[in-house]
C-alpha cells in the first residue's frame, strides 16, 4: 500500500502506526454501505437459522406427543368400545318381573329353566323350544323363567342363535343342548341351562363357540339353590317369540334335528377337546 511522505500530508497531521490504521479500519467498516449490508445479510441469516431449528424442534415435539395423544384416544375408544360390549342388552323377547310362581297346578306340569352367569359367557341369550318347534323362551345368563306344559312326555332344545360353528366347515358339530322325559301333572321341574363345554381349554382361553347344555337339577341341592335365588325372573313373551320361531323355522327345525339326533345318540355327540376357531386364512 502506498503511504505518502509526511511532508506531504496536510499541516496538523502525522503518519499513523499500522496498528492504529488497522483499529481505524475496523472502526470504519460498519459505517460503509457495502459493511452494512453484509452485517444485516448475516444477521437475518443467522435469525432464519435460529427459526428453522425452532420449527423442527417444534415440529418433532409436535409428531411426538401428538402421536402419543391419538395412541392414548384410540386406547380411550378401545375401551369404551369394549366396555359398551361388556353391557348385555335385555333379551328381546322376555319381560322382567319382581318375581315367579313356581307352584305346578292339578291338571299340568311346571317347568322352571335356570341359567348361571359363567366367566366365558358371551351374554347371549339362548333359545330354548320344544319337539313341536314351539317358543319356550329364551335364557339370558342370571336368569330364570318358568312355563307350564301338559302332563305328557316333552323334549326341549337349546342353543344360540347367533354362536354356531360355520356348518360347512365343521358339519359333525351339534351344539344344541336337550332334555326329554315325563312331566306329571301338579309337580314342578328345575332344569339348568348351561354351558357343556369346559370354561377353559388346552389354549388356556374360553370357547368361541358353546356347546349349551339342559339338565334336570335339584332345587333342594344347597348350589342349585343359591343360583335359583340370584338369578333374575323373567317371563317370555310367547307371541312375540314364535313370530320369531316362525320366522327362521328351517334353522329352528335343524336346530331340533340336531338335538334329536343327539338324544338318539348322545355317545357320539360332545364338545371338542380342542376349542374351535376360525380358520386362519378366513377373515
Amino acid at each position: 500500500m502506498h503511504v505518502p511522505r509526511a511532508e506531504q500530508l496536510p499541516i496538523g497531521y502525522r503518519q499513523a502506526s499500522p496498528i492504529e490504521q488497522s483499529e481505524s479500519c475496523e472502526q470504519a467498516l460498519p459505517e460503509h454501505p457495502w459493511a452494512t449490508t453484509v452485517a444485516t445479510s448475516m444477521a437475518r441469516m443467522a435469525a432464519t437459522r435460529r427459526l428453522i431449528a425452532a420449527s423442527r424442534l417444534h415440529s418433532r415435539f409436535t409428531r411426538r406427543y401428538t402421536f402419543r395423544v391419538m395412541s392414548v384416544g384410540r386406547h380411550l375408544v378401545i375401551l369404551s368400545l369394549g366396555c359398551a360390549a361388556c353391557v348385555t342388552p335385555p333379551p328381546a323377547l322376555m319381560t322382567p318381573v319382581a318375581s315367579l310362581d313356581t307352584r305346578a297346578p292339578s291338571d299340568a306340569a311346571r317347568v322352571v329353566f335356570v341359567r348361571e352367569a359363567s366367566a366365558c359367557d358371551g351374554g347371549a341369550p339362548f333359545r330354548i323350544v320344544d319337539g313341536g318347534l314351539k317358543f319356550i323362551g329364551d335364557s339370558p345368563p342370571a336368569s330364570k323363567f318358568t312355563v307350564l306344559v301338559p302332563a305328557s312326555h316333552h323334549a326341549f332344545f337349546a342353543w344360540q342363535p347367533s354362536g354356531d360353528v360355520p356348518p360347512d366347515l365343521y358339519p359333525w358339530a351339534n351344539q344344541v343342548g336337550r332334555l326329554e322325559g315325563d312331566f306329571a301333572a301338579g309337580r314342578t321341574y328345575y332344569v339348568a341351562v348351561s354351558i357343556e363345554n369346559g370354561p377353559f381349554a388346552l389354549r388356556k382361553t374360553c370357547d368361541k363357540y358353546q356347546w349349551l347344555a339342559l339338565r334336570m337339577v335339584d332345587p333342594a341341592d344347597a348350589e342349585v339353590a343359591h343360583v335359583i335365588a340370584g338369578a333374575h325372573a323373567w317371563v317370555p313373551d310367547v307371541p312375540a317369540g314364535q313370530r320369531a320361531v316362525d320366522s327362521d323355522r328351517t334353522e329352528t327345525a335343524r336346530h331340533v334335528a340336531l338335538g334329536m339326533q343327539a338324544l338318539r345318540s348322545p355317545a357320539e355327540v360332545g364338545p371338542p377337546e380342542e376349542p374351535i376357531t376360525w380358520p386362519s386364512w378366513m377373515p
